[in-house]
């Protein structure tokens, strides 16, 4: 199910992405211009050799550099890492060490909340758990209980019966 909506979220992107690129005028220049060079291909002409092959991948390269600017900008910004923007050549030692003590401790303390309050809902559930199988229980005792006189008034009635007979025989 994860997967479903990562892959939904990631069709989402894409499609306002694509919005988003041919609504920008430089993007509507590139495509229009693309088209009038005919640099769409069909797969059948896709597979050639020699010098129109040559001419293939120089459209190609040519494409593919601007893809990134164009179609997939946040894509790729995404993608490129940068590194953090802090200001660790301003502070002072001291500043530094007291941002990470305190990052340390808040996670800590983070931590300790999240442990509690998972064995918090463990007792929770262990407590349904047991109230859910109390009642079973009981269902089941009243189960074989109901069952247990209803033989035992059937066989006490068949054992009546059979005294009976055996009454109605010796006489």
């Amino acid at each position: 199910m994860p997967l479903l909506a990562s892959s939904r979220l990631l069709l989402i992107l894409l499609l306002l992405l694509l919005v988003d690129c041919y609504s920008s005028p430089k993007c509507k220049d590139q495509a229009s211009q693309g088209a009038a060079r005919g640099q769409c291909v069909s797969m059948q002409s896709a597979c050639v050799n020699g010098e129109e092959g040559m001419q293939l991948a120089a459209q190609l390269k040519e494409t593919s550099t601007q893809t990134p600017s164009c179609l997939f900008h946040l894509v790729t910004r995404w993608s490129y890492h940068e590194p953090k923007q802090f200001d660790d050549f301003n502070d002072s030692l001291q500043e530094q060490a007291a941002t990470k003590i305190q990052a340390a401790y808040r996670g800590r303390l983070g931590r300790k909340k999240y442990v509690k309050m998972l064995y918090e809902q463990f007792a929770k559930d262990e407590a349904i758990r047991r109230e859910k199988t109390l009642t079973q229980v009981e269902e089941g005792e009243m189960l074989v209980e109901k069952w247990v006189t209803f033989l035992f008034n059937d066989l006490q009635g068949d054992l009546c019966l059979t005294l009976k007979m055996h009454l109605v025989r010796a006489n």
